[in-house]
């Protein structure tokens, strides 16, 4: 997509490999991205992921094997 075209997310894409992180290949190859909501019902945090059915916001934590838990702080000062 040229860089002039886009929404929101796609310049938060554009941010993050100007750092050298591809954001949408390490989104795409897992699960999904943890949010700041919780369920009502578990407590638990919420995961955004499209697993075949468009885009969703669920309570899926644990659905599948957590096999890592990264969290990009930004390149070191």
């Amino acid at each position: 997509m040229p860089a002039d075209t886009g929404v929101c997310t796609d310049e938060i894409i554009r941010s993050y490999r100007s750092v050298g992180v591809d954001l949408q290949k390490e989104v795409h190859e897992d699960i999904g991205v943890v949010v700041d909501q919780k369920s009502a019902k578990s407590g638990r945090y919420m995961i955004i992921h499209n697993i075949g059915q468009g885009p969703r916001m669920e309570d899926i934590m644990f659905n599948w094997k957590v096999t890592g838990h990264y969290r990009y702080f930004g390149p070191a000062l």
